[in-house]
């Protein structure tokens, strides 16, 4: 096979994936429950799993209770209640990593467990995504 046979397979592969998850993740919430929804944030971590963790796209949603974040590949999902987060800002990195665009990344930090947790995402318009929180949590 040329090179560029291989580049188009995989691309058919990525897009055969992201067609599936999108499909699975619209089974899941009814479009009325969905307050705000990017379809290609890209996940900067959790603290809890540290530095070595594989950053990711996915789904970042929000209804009037809850954050999901279903990543495409691998197959991940984080689901955060509005009732547990403890602060929500705007972060130039997250785990020693930076948006390579630049701009500010999304993050949550919430009560998981016996402990916090903090995720952070790359999202577009992260003010946005701040005042619909604020507003929810008010």
């Amino acid at each position: 096979m040329t090179k560029l046979a291989i580049l188009a397979a995989v691309i058919l592969i990525l897009a055969a994936i992201l067609i599936i998850r999108s499909c699975s993740i619209d089974k899941k919430l009814k479009k009325n429950e969905i307050l705000r929804l990017d379809r290609m944030a890209n996940l900067f971590g959790t603290t809890s799993r540290g530095y070595g963790q594989i950053r990711g796209n996915g789904w970042l949603i929000l209804t009037e209770r809850t954050v999901i974040f279903e990543m495409y590949v691998p197959v991940r999902q984080i689901v955060i209640p509005l009732n547990s987060i403890t602060g929500i800002n705007q972060a130039s990195g997250h785990l020693g990593k930076i948006r390579k665009a630049g701009g500010p990344l999304l993050q949550i930090t919430y009560r998981h467990g016996h402990g916090e947790e903090t995720v952070a995402w790359s999202v577009n318009d992260v003010s946005g995504w701040i005042g619909e929180l604020e507003k929810l949590r008010a």
